[in-house]
């Protein structure tokens, strides 16, 4: 999920032309648990949420319109995939670590 984040924020810098932006981050796919310990885990995901708000609170309306670099199916605003990635896609995880543990967080 961690990872996950990174690579979120990299489409939305990627889509406002910042140049952070410039090298697409990787993402194990092969083996989607972490090698990290729980506690490191705890804490990226934590740092990388952080930094999505941060990033997503500074956007103007004329950034949120924009259409979605690289460009997605249907050529969605900016708005709709920080909606679709950043916001629903980390519920869904949310969820299904909460139903793991038992617990909220």
């Amino acid at each position: 999920m961690a990872d996950g984040n990174v690579l979120h924020q990299w489409v939305v810098r990627l889509t406002i032309g910042q140049a952070k932006a410039s090298a697409r981050p990787r993402i194990e796919r092969e083996q989607l648990t972490s090698v990290r310990s729980p506690a490191e885990v705890i804490e990226l995901v934590r740092a990388t949420l952080l930094e999505a708000a941060t990033l997503i609170g500074g956007l103007t309306d004329g950034q949120l319109d924009l259409a979605t670099r690289p460009p997605k199916a249907g050529s969605p605003t900016l708005a709709k995939t920080i909606k679709g990635l950043m916001i629903d896609h980390v519920e869904h995880h949310r969820r299904e670590i909460e139903a793991k543990l038992g617990q909220t967080w």
